[in-house]
């Protein structure tokens, strides 16, 4: 009996040693929030869309911080270059109709486009206007450049850059560049100058787009009218000359244009835009 008793207590205290070790073996190591077998917590659609916020609050700060007027005009000459073209060129059918005499005038061009930002339109053979972002910089320095209020044209939210002769002769020939917000592309310059009389006038020329080749965004036309002062409601304002409508056609894209083909053109000319 004194064998069997004792057999029992054996058995017993086997049976607790092995309880314990499997306790042991369970329990999570020292830090852990649960058993390695237990799930971590996923975090709500709550806290994921608190997240994104944050972030995107934090990229527009990042955009305001760095975007300078002059970065915003930069990457509008660099429009094309944005979208991987390394150079093409596209024929331009620039017709001026005149309200007075009801006749129209036509003129073709050729613009030919280098990456990053060289532009070069020709006439007949000549250059007419010409930019790169080298020159762009350095023609810069002479102006005075702000970031006005963005506005809403033809459905683009845009910056608005104005630009400001530094030269005292100059200062009321002002520009405002309206730049998409989303791509940099060009929607609007207005340029404000003068006539004869003295009288201020603003030229206005609006930029529409196409898709060409199933990715390129790229004008279709630009239309230039040329209003009284203005200062003057845009509904309201007269219509004082014939609006340009240019008509861009016939894109030819990675043609293996050099910088010596500019060079070759420009030789011995000083024609310039400050930004086309």
């Amino acid at each position: 009996m004194r064998f069997s008793g004792l057999f029992i207590l054996i058995i017993f205290m086997l049976a607790l040693s092995h309880s314990s070790v499997f306790a042991e073996s369970q329990r999570p190591a020292h830090g852990m929030s649960g058993y390695k077998y237990r799930e971590k917590q996923k975090p709500s659609d709550e806290s994921k869309k608190e997240k994104k916020d944050e972030e995107k609050k934090g990229e527009e700060k990042k955009e305001k911080v760095a975007l300078a007027p002059q970065d915003i005009l930069m990457n509008m000459l660099q429009f094309e270059n944005r979208q991987g073209i390394l150079d093409y060129k596209v024929d331009v059918l620039e017709v001026t109709e005149d309200p007075m005499s009801k006749k129209t005038k036509s003129v073709e061009k050729q613009i030919y486009y280098l990456a990053p930002a060289r532009i070069l339109i020709l006439q007949d053979g000549f250059p007419v206007s010409y930019v790169d972002d080298y020159l762009f910089e350095k023609r810069m320095k002479d102006y005075k450049t702000e970031l006005m209020p963005d506005e809403t044209i033809d459905n683009a939210l845009c910056y608005v850059v104005k630009t400001t002769p530094l030269e005292k002769a100059f200062e009321k020939n002002v520009k405002y560049y309206y730049v998409a917000k989303d791509n940099y592309r060009k929607i609007r310059i207005e340029s404000t100058h003068f006539n004869a009389s003295g009288e201020s006038l603003s030229t206005v020329t609006d930029f529409y787009y196409i898709t060409v080749n199933g990715k390129y965004t790229l004008p279709l036309r630009s239309e230039s009218r040329t209003y009284e002062n203005r200062k003057v409601q845009e509904e309201t304002r007269q219509l004082l000359k014939g609006t340009i409508t240019a008509t861009f056609m016939n894109w030819k894209f990675n043609t293996g244009l050099t910088v010596d083909f500019f060079n070759e053109k420009l030789k011995n000319s000083q024609i310039y835009d400050v930004v086309k």
